[in-house]
């Protein structure tokens, strides 16, 4: 074991195993080397803001070689930019000089509750294809972001204690980024945002609470895996920002498998005019599509799906695609309007202009119970000979 604590600007105490504790005067630079074997790192910057830390893990035995950050007082701005599987640069505000890492198979970061912003970097400017996944830890504040660049594997982060208020921002840079976001094993809620084009904000909610923001820049791929438990997943726009996907390349909704319950999907309008539709995928029949709100929405292990239209301007096609199908739409429960077919999860919608059903493949049955009818203000079917 080895532990570096800052004392002062240029001063370091340090200490290898049970050994005694040597303190450092007026060093410019600490290199810690773990050698063989198993080694646990530690480096505690505290006030150390003129030493330029390096740490080399060497070989480890059979298990792994572990380095474990601190920073000092307040907001460090951690921002980590791999390099390599084990490898890569944390940079931090309470240093001058990046801690430079090199044989290191396990990160972490410890944010001391200080509301920390941590930046996960992908290419650092470099035309790479870098992919991100980020999975929330057993505390709000505590998680990992793995990373991939040019498909091949790069020493991710632990981080913890970060502060309810800090946030995870993952920089994708140049390249085709993609960023997979995985909820916990059981019940979630997630919220999904885009704050500009390739740039999210997704709040996750566990068991454990609220987890600090995960956010993106330049990010142009997205992969949402909720897993177990009854997830609830609630997509909606930002301000008058347009469009409410607003990325630029694929957009992933994976429900899982649900607890006693249903995995659901929430989609709200932006305030311009918008036709969404609604349709099995082409390839996959147990999965669907969400077009009309900007980037695709690939949509699988979801029981039911609700749309939310703005000031009564919009239309909402549902689309069964071919073969013969059955679908009747009523009043709902809990919003106005549900449409149930035997080839797409269940349809919650409210504040619609129209509402279509397009049955033009196929031998089809339409049935309207329209008594209790008033998610849309005018309902069309597209129907084909023999549809009834």
């Amino acid at each position: 074991d080895i532990t570096a604590e800052g004392v002062g600007a240029n001063v370091v105490d340090v200490t290898v195993n049970d050994g005694p504790t040597i303190r450092y005067n007026n060093v410019n630079a600490v290199t810690l080397q773990g050698k063989q074997g198993d080694d646990d790192i530690t480096i505690d910057v505290n006030g150390a803001v003129g030493v330029a830390f390096t740490v080399e893990g060497g070989l480890p035995t059979a298990g792994s070689d572990d380095l474990r950050v601190t920073g000092g007082a307040g907001n460090d701005m951690p921002n980590w930019t791999p390099t390599a599987v084990d490898a890569g640069t944390l940079a931090l505000v309470s240093v001058a000089t990046p801690i430079a890492v090199s044989g290191i198979e396990n990160l972490y970061y410890d944010g001391e509750t200080d509301n920390e912003t941590l930046t996960v970097t992908g290419d650092s400017g470099v035309s790479a294809d870098d992919g991100f996944e980020h999975q929330p830890g057993e505390a709000a504040d505590a998680g990992f972001v793995g990373m991939v660049v040019d498909g091949g594997a790069s020493l991710g982060i632990n981080y913890e204690n970060l502060g309810n208020d800090g946030n995870v921002t993952v920089a994708g840079g140049a390249g085709d980024n993609r960023l997979v976001v995985l909820g916990s094993a059981d019940s979630d809620d997630l919220a999904i945002t885009f704050s500009d084009t390739n740039d999210i904000d997704v709040d996750l909610t566990t068991a454990y609470g609220q987890h600090v923001d995960l956010l993106s820049t330049d990010v142009q791929n997205y992969h949402f895996e909720t897993l177990g438990g009854d997830d609830n997943i609630d997509i909606t726009p930002t301000g008058a920002l347009t469009p409410v996907v607003n990325a630029s390349g694929s957009f992933v909704i994976a429900g899982g498998g649900p607890g006693i319950g249903t995995d659901s999907l929430r989609v709200t309008g932006s305030d311009a005019v918008e036709t969404v539709t609604i349709r099995p995928d082409a390839i996959r029949s147990n999965q669907q599509d969400i077009t009309g709100l900007g980037a695709t929405i690939d949509v699988s292990g979801i029981e039911y799906v609700e749309f939310a239209g703005v000031d009564a301007m919009d239309t909402l096609v549902v689309e069964n695609g071919g073969g013969d199908n059955v679908v009747r739409v009523e009043g709902g429960t809990f919003v106005p309007d549900r449409v149930t077919s035997d080839n797409l999860p269940e349809i919650h919608l409210d504040d619609f202009a129209t509402l279509r059903i397009d049955q033009t493949f196929g031998l089809d049955t339409v049935t309207f119970k329209s008594g209790a009818l008033g998610g849309a203000n005018a309902y069309e079917v597209l129907s084909s000979s023999g549809d009834s």
